[in-house]
């Protein structure tokens, strides 16, 4: 079994950049779209872990 990375919620706000505004409908919606689109550049590898929805909300503001 490999290791699981962790990707910081400070990191992955930076990679974010602009998901707020791109795009058309609800913000989860939105935000669900940019990760997938991370995920499928490589930007996020496959099978990272990522940070609770808590800390990424207080780190996205």
């Amino acid at each position: 079994m490999g290791v699981m990375t962790r990707i910081a919620s400070t990191r992955l706000s930076r990679l974010l950049t602009g998901w707020s505004s791109e795009g058309t409908g609800p913000l989860p919606r939105r935000l669900a779209d940019a990760l997938r689109e991370l995920a499928e550049r490589g930007d996020v590898p496959g099978g990272s872990a990522l940070p609770s929805q808590r800390e990424l909300a207080v780190v996205l503001g």
